[in-house]
């Protein structure tokens, strides 16, 4: 049984939360935020021991993995300081806002004999990785071009938030757009040229591979019932695959039709969520199994912050 430790008690950190309810091997048993209130409330949902304080936690808790839900800017502090203390570690993404602070931590990582992983979870959201298939199996001829959007709600009271902080989220292309950009990386590698164009809430890049165009856009729009879509448009040489909200709809020369992914879980866990438990689950098996976490390297992570980054 692992014991694990959340650091940070905001939105992403109740979802990594509630994720753990679905992997039998680990028992979550203390959350950290400096808002000790916020940390108490956690801990009352989940039964939980709450803290104000990482050193305070580690005093007071035996604990195996660190799952770290903290904003961006504090990342590479927390990571390394876990490393250090020889906890293996998950990381929600990015892996960092820079690549100085990147460069540090993936060598702490080598340093460590501990598992590290940043939490890029559409690489474990089956939707993103039946289109992979696709590409791997050749099911549909080349991908000739390929569209990632994401758009989400953030209402004008949002911009008193630390996301709107560009020194401590990275604006939209590290809160929003990494997403994309790195599952291009996961599908496609690294394009040979892009362009970018960005505001504080628009965001649209153009990558060009040798034989694909692949475009990515995301928004933080105003309207607060705007809501959530995400997805893809593919277009191959036999068909093309569009993909919002997790539906899947192919269209060929013959037939129009709704794809149906089977997973584990099936409707005894809320669909959002799914993802989480995968690349957590994942996580664990690297551990137990005492093997790279290949899924979701830190130098892919690298990698994708580089994208954004240039």
């Amino acid at each position: 049984m692992y014991k694990v430790a959340i650091i940070g008690a905001g939105n992403i950190a109740g979802i990594h939360a509630e994720s753990y309810k679905y992997i039998s091997n680990t028992e979550l048993v203390a959350v950290v935020d400096i808002d000790l209130e916020k940390a108490e409330k956690m801990a009352f949902e989940y039964d939980l021991h709450a803290y104000e304080s990482f050193d305070k936690m580690v005093n007071s808790e035996k604990v195996d993995i660190i799952d770290i839900c903290l904003p961006s800017y504090l990342h590479k502090e927390y990571v390394i300081k876990a490393l250090k203390h020889e906890f293996n570690v998950i990381c929600e993404k990015p892996i960092a806002l820079n690549s100085m602070d990147a460069v540090e931590i993936l060598n702490e990582k080598k340093k460590s004999k501990c598992k590290f992983m940043v939490a890029h979870c559409l690489r474990f959201a089956n939707e993103y990785n039946f289109l992979k298939k696709c590409l791997e199996n050749n099911t549909y001829g080349k991908l000739n071009h390929i569209k990632m959007f994401r758009h989400v709600s953030m209402p004008k009271e949002m911009e008193k938030s630390w996301i709107f902080d560009v020194n401590k989220s990275g604006g939209i292309v590290m809160d929003l757009h990494i997403h994309d950009v790195d599952m291009l990386n996961f599908l496609l590698g690294e394009p040979v040229d892009y362009n970018r164009y960005v505001s504080e809430r628009f965001v649209d890049s153009i990558y060009e591979y040798d034989d694909v165009i692949a475009t990515a856009e995301a928004s933080w729009r105003p309207q607060e019932k705007f809501g959530f879509k995400a997805g893809y448009d593919a277009v191959f040489e036999g068909a093309s695959i569009s993909c919002t909200n997790g539906e899947i709809e192919i269209i060929t020369d013959k037939n129009c039709h709704i794809e149906k992914i089977d997973d584990l879980y099936g409707e005894t866990v809320e669909e959002y969520i799914k993802m989480y438990c995968d690349e957590i689950k994942y996580f664990i098996e690297c551990i137990e199994n005492d093997k790279e976490t290949s899924v979701c390297t830190a130098e892919d992570s690298y990698i994708s912050l580089q994208m954004v980054l240039n």
